[in-house]
């Protein structure tokens, strides 16, 4: 199910929701759709067009008013045809990046979509084996990419997991940098870990610094009692430094706060930058705390809690009319709540700069959101 809300003139204009068309949804109408892909995870515009994506899988094109146009594959040209779902959009260029990975070989893809939604580079990675890469992160010159110890796992495929990967021991954890229009991947070795979200990478001279929630271990699970063993661990904001003409990676963490879902203004993505914003979690991953703001040069955290047995969902910052070009604190983060006492959702608005103050707009709506993945903020 995917939300919208139209905001315009200071004011909202509508909401709706909208099942995307896939082949589950078609067979309940005694209709056929191939292929056979759910679409629950992220929204993202990608030239002209909506897309709604998955884990990975085939895209579908969706209207402006949430209507399912149908399976996109960009007239035949997309890579294996699937496509996972964080591309990342250079706002300065307008290319978008985007990447898949697959259980068989090759086992990861890359390409780049010009301003259009042309594919103008396509190449396939080094993976080293069918490792689970949930997200990824650029730069101005560099795509980053991160083969970690979750891994296919047939048995659990034949058991009929829906996602069948899971940690491994002698897996080794490492990250990759490729330019973004090559080939060719330089791979750096680093600690065990698991990372599902980035939050933004950039470049120094020879040094590829990358941002992201990192977990010492994650989705361990035992086949024989079906059970998940590590999923309370906390994921913390890390930053890892790839030094280029050294092959060294080193890392170090932010602030000892679990978060999850970061996100950047989206002119600072690829580009140095101040801060960054995410939901914080209690020792879980399905209930949150609040929002948590980085100064990743003071270091400093700003976290506003909201009220217990409320849920937030991904913050989205949006400039103020005015503000400076490349602002990433003038302006506004907006983001879903559910509100448990009511037992209804609003799309909430915070001053960017002042987290912690007190909501400064509220778009209440008729009814719950479930919870969900991933939104974008799409101006029309």
């Amino acid at each position: 199910m995917v939300h919208g809300i139209h905001l315009e003139g200071g004011r909202a204009v509508s909401y709706r929701n909208r099942y995307v068309r896939t082949k589950a949804l078609a067979a309940e109408e005694g209709a056929e759709v191939d292929p056979d892909t759910p679409s629950n995870t992220n929204v993202i515009p990608l030239g002209s067009k909506l897309l709604s994506l998955c884990e990975t899988g085939v895209p579908y094109e969706i209207t402006t008013e949430l209507e399912t146009v149908g399976p996109q594959d960009f007239g035949g040209n997309l890579p294996g045809g699937t496509m996972s779902a964080h591309p990342k959009f250079d706002a300065h260029t307008g290319e978008t990046l985007a990447f898949d990975y697959n259980w068989q070989e090759p086992y990861g893809r890359y390409w780049v979509f010009d301003s259009d939604g042309e594919i103008t580079h396509e190449t396939t990675l080094d993976v080293s084996g069918p490792v689970m890469m949930h997200d990824f992160a650029v730069t101005q010159s560099y795509s980053v990419f991160m083969d970690l110890p979750v891994v296919f796992d047939l048995e659990m495929a034949m058991a009929g997991m829906t996602i069948p990967y899971r940690w491994q021991d002698d897996h080794q954890a490492r990250i990759g940098v490729i330019p973004r229009h090559g080939d060719t991947v330089q791979w750096f070795d680093i600690d065990p870990c698991f990372v599902f979200h980035t939050m933004n990478a950039y470049e120094t001279a020879d040094t590829v610094v990358l941002d992201a929630v990192r977990y010492d271990r994650l989705l361990s699970y035992d086949l024989p009692s079906r059970t998940w063993s590590d999923m309370f661990n906390p994921g913390y904001l890390t930053r890892f430094e790839l030094t280029l003409t050294t092959g060294v990676a080193s890392q170090t963490e932010v602030a000892e706060v679990n978060v999850e879902f970061p996100r950047v203004a989206d002119l600072a993505v690829g580009r140095p930058y101040q801060h960054g914003y995410s939901v914080e979690f209690q020792p879980d991953l399905v209930n949150s705390r609040g929002l948590a703001r980085f100064d990743l040069e003071s270091g400093a955290v700003e976290r506003w809690e909201h009220a217990p047995g409320d849920l937030v969902g991904e913050p989205l910052f949006v400039p103020r009319q005015g503000a400076a070009p490349g602002t990433e604190d003038d302006g506004y983060v907006i983001y879903p709540i559910y509100r448990a006492a009511e037992d209804r959702s609003a799309l909430e608005i915070r001053a960017a700069g002042e987290l912690n103050g007190p909501a400064i707009g509220s778009v209440e709506l008729p009814c719950r959101i479930p919870a969900g993945f991933h939104g974008n903020w799409v101006g029309l």
